[in-house]
């Protein structure tokens, strides 16, 4: 008896030194787990090729392990998750549908990693990650208790539910489709966390396949304006961009603070190209007129705030409020790392201009054939007309929000605004703030810093102290 003792205990001891020590090698194996086993904190989180549709899994907590101290409990086999092409038709899905409940009681700050997991390495929603006992909070710090809550109210839904919200198709090519009217008000949340480049880096292979979808929380076109946030927030995108691979990171945010949010396609060289924004800054200004006249008829509003990336931050808004009437109908104009008075782009501009000459003769169906780019460069006929009556315009309060590490629009002190009569500047340098933000150019729409900033820029009077999160990726 003491020898059948002795070696049933040496088997148990070699099955528990081999399952602590097991190494998680691939993002397979990652999601292929039993759902209701622990992810042991022994195991090493490999670094994951930033654009696979599984990387959230090993990006989005890099602080913090998730740990759990209930024992693996036996479960139904679940089939692996294969690697799915980033290009493939389905992979979009992922990030629409709805992700599986997730029973814990951690603060997911800026979305739970299970939950981005869940969301972006698998077509449809796996089985409920379930945990006997409570996981330990994420380390990410949030901004603010308002940004948590916004990016942590993801609602739960069955593994069965599969099917996206529904949108009706949009009248106009480049917008973005709007929620269907009757459709019930959820909370919104970021599938791609708040991880800077990488973020937008997953966001962009999202909309591969559709590259119209709306952002979740915009585009809600039966939304009315609160007494509180009276003016509704339309967010413009930068060149090369669209609204769903900029936005997906900020309005839900905006959503769950309580504003209506809409954003806008532009600028397209051809209609549902991935790559927009790249038509003539004045062409683009007169879309973004008419979008703003169909979000006023549509609330009711007296005039809204526009929110914008790079050229949607600067000199698209800023020649619809000089030339396009916009003045009359914005009440504040947000820049995160705007194109404010052109850029060098690093010294390159003169080489990057003819590279885009030549690639956009046989590029143009993908937008290669940029005249915005051209017409942001220091010195282009737009600039010089543009900033001929100075920056801004009677009646318009306007932020910049700008990086030291912006290696695109450079130099960075362009991006700054000087204030003309009747008209209100806050240049806002991240660094100032957040001095271990080195977040660049690309990645200031995903940057939680950042989204505290908008947030104190359009309500002032509510602002909260920016609670840095570290965001060590230049880009």
């Amino acid at each position: 008896m003491r020898n059948i003792l002795k070696a049933t205990a040496t088997a148990l001891a070699a099955a528990v030194c081999l399952t602590a020590t097991a190494p998680i090698t691939s993002a397979a194996a990652i999601i292929s787990v039993a759902p209701a086993a622990p992810i042991a904190s022994t195991a090493p989180a490999a670094f994951i090729a930033p654009f696979a549709f599984a990387a959230p899994a090993a990006l989005a907590a890099p602080a913090a392990p998730i740990a759990s101290t209930a024992p693996a409990t036996a479960a139904a086999p679940v089939a692996p998750a294969a690697f799915i092409p980033p290009f493939a038709s389905a992979a979009p899905a992922a990030f629409a549908a709805p992700v599986a409940s997730v029973a814990s009681s951690a603060p997911a700050a800026f979305a739970a990693p299970a939950a981005l997991a869940a969301a972006a390495a698998s077509v449809a929603p796996a089985a409920p990650i379930a945990s006997a006992a409570p996981a330990a909070p994420d380390a990410f710090i949030a901004p603010s208790a308002s940004a948590a809550r916004a990016a942590s109210a993801i609602p739960a839904a069955s593994a069965a539910s599969v099917a996206p919200a529904p949108f009706a198709a949009s009248t106009t090519v480049p917008e973005p489709r709007q929620i269907a009217a009757g459709t019930p008000p959820t909370a919104s949340a970021n599938h791609f966390g708040y991880l800077g480049a990488v973020s937008l880096g997953l966001a962009v292979l999202a909309s591969v396949a559709d590259p119209d979808r709306s952002p979740a929380g915009a585009n809600d076109f039966g939304c009315k304006p609160s007494s509180a946030h009276p003016y509704p927030v339309v967010l413009v995108h930068g060149t090369f961009a669209n609204a769903f691979n900029s936005w997906s990171g900020l309005a839900p945010v905006l959503k769950n603070a309580g504003y209506c949010v809409f954003a806008l396609n532009y600028g397209e060289s051809k209609p549902h190209a991935l790559m927009k924004a790249t038509a003539h800054v004045p062409d683009s200004a007169r879309q973004l007129a008419s979008y703003v006249d169909r979000v006023l008829a549509a609330t009711g509003a007296s005039k809204v705030d526009l929110v914008g990336h790079s050229q949607g931050g600067g000199l698209t808004p800023e020649w619809y409020l000089r030339f396009d009437g916009g003045a009359a109908k914005v009440h504040h104009l947000v820049g995160i790392n705007p194109s404010n008075h052109g850029t060098d782009a690093s010294g390159l501009a003169p080489l990057l201009d003819t590279v885009l000459d030549v690639a956009g003769r046989a590029g143009k169906p993908l937008g290669l054939d940029s005249p915005a780019a051209r017409d942001q460069t220091i010195g282009s006929p737009v600039l010089q007309r543009l900033y001929a009556g100075g920056d801004t315009e009677p009646g318009v309060d306007y932020t910049t929000i700008v990086s030291r590490t912006d290696l695109v629009v450079t130099p960075y002190t362009n991006q700054f605004l000087k204030a003309g009569p009747g008209a209100k500047v806050h240049n806002i340098l991240l660094q100032d703030r957040c001095p271990l933000d080195l977040t660049g150019h690309a990645g200031g729409v995903y940057d939680p810093n950042v989204n505290r900033l908008v947030l104190n820029a359009l309500d002032p009077a509510h602002a909260e102290p920016v609670r840095c999160a570290l965001m060590p990726v230049p880009v």
